[in-house]
């Protein structure tokens, strides 16, 4: 698995890719270290590939500062993919 941030978004740990391995009940859990100077909207661009040739990619939204995130409405269109909505957890240092 590979991390993007997205300009004026700074990867501070991990710096290469990374192997996930399952715990106990299933869940991978990754701890990413991100910084910026700006405040806003930014996003981490996550790009994973398995060794059967299959490859995903998605983005995380990271907000900074005060302005409150907007949620967007989930629609289910012919021939997409159901969206799944993952738990995020965020903290500062």
């Amino acid at each position: 698995m590979e991390l993007q941030p997205d300009e004026g978004l700074n990867l501070v740990s991990p710096t290469g890719p990374v192997q996930l391995t399952p715990d106990e009940n299933g869940r991978v859990n990754l701890e990413a270290i991100v910084r910026t100077p700006v405040q806003g909207r930014h996003y981490l661009g996550i790009s994973t590939s398995s060794g059967a040739g299959m490859s995903r990619s998605f983005s995380i939204a990271v907000q900074v500062g005060t302005q409150a995130i907007q949620p967007k409405v989930d629609r289910d269109e012919p021939g997409s993919e159901n969206i799944r909505r993952m738990p995020a957890e965020e903290s500062t240092r």
